[in-house]
């Protein structure tokens, strides 16, 4: 299959290299979060129960459980598909030249002449973020810390994205929750092809992204409140900070690569 000793974790399968059958990844991609695997196909989920017994605890035929579901899939496809029963997906790569599934999170692969780190997987595809700042701006000039109305965001969606696209890379939409650090929602959030991590992104990855020794923005907000519309953001240090609006700080893209 594809993982082996070095990616499988705790649980891996071992085969030579003249038994291992690659598995094309379908759309969508298959989540167990128990063991904090991540399956490219019902296929590979069902490879893994067949020898992780275990993991099927007391789960009963015909039931469907949602760290086994996804798309409709239920515990009766894969108890079919364990015994030879069902036909499994197949699908060409998104973007093939990348080869985003052999990257690990963490790891670094050119598009053009940028150097984006894979991140991991997000609302269907692989976050990345540019390892280097793209430019340096004021969030926005009017003191406005809502990133829908940010000059940052007109930036990158004028400036950056058209080179992701003459490059011809295939992207997803990349939606940013605009949850305030204080926890208002008066923002809602932003989807385009190309934004900002968010401060819950950044904490997420922490230990993924390299850090620019420099100010950077994030997507939120620190309150919606009149008086406190600050924006968050990453300090030389690594720390997550706030600062107005009217500040300029670095700007690294990032966005949502199909598989």
């Amino acid at each position: 299959m594809i993982w082996d000793q070095e990616t499988a974790g705790s649980n891996p399968v071992t085969r030579t290299s003249a038994e291992r059958r690659i598995t094309p990844f379908p759309k969508p991609r298959l989540e167990v979060y128990k063991r904090g695997f991540v399956y490219g196909s019902l296929a590979q989920l069902a490879e893994h129960l067949a020898h992780n017994r275990e993991d099927l605890g007391s789960i009963p035929r015909g039931t469907t459980k949602q760290k086994y579901n996804s798309g409709g899939i239920t515990m009766d496809d894969m108890f079919d598909l364990l015994s030879g029963e069902a036909m499994e997906d197949t699908y060409e790569p998104a973007n093939p030249d990348l080869h985003l599934l052999d990257i690990p999170d963490g790891g670094e692969f050119m598009v053009g002449d940028y150097c984006f780190v894979k991140l991991g997987f997000e609302q269907g595809g692989i976050l990345a973020i540019l390892k280097e700042s793209f430019f340096r701006q004021t969030f926005n000039e009017n003191r406005n810390n809502n990133y829908c109305s940010s000059e940052v965001r007109t930036r990158l969606n004028t400036e950056f994205l058209p080179i992701l696209e003459a490059e011809g890379v295939e992207l997803l939409p990349y939606t940013m929750d605009l949850r305030a650090e204080n926890g208002q929602t008066d923002y809602g959030s932003c989807t385009d092809n190309v934004g900002l991590l968010t401060a819950d992104l950044y904490r997420k990855y922490y230990y993924q992204i390299p850090k620019l020794g420099r100010d950077e923005w994030l997507a939120t907000p620190f309150s919606c409140l009149e008086d406190y519309k600050y924006v968050m953001y990453v300090n030389a240090s690594g720390i997550v900070s706030n600062s107005s609006a009217y500040n300029a700080s670095r700007c690294r893209p990032a966005c949502i690569f199909a598989i």
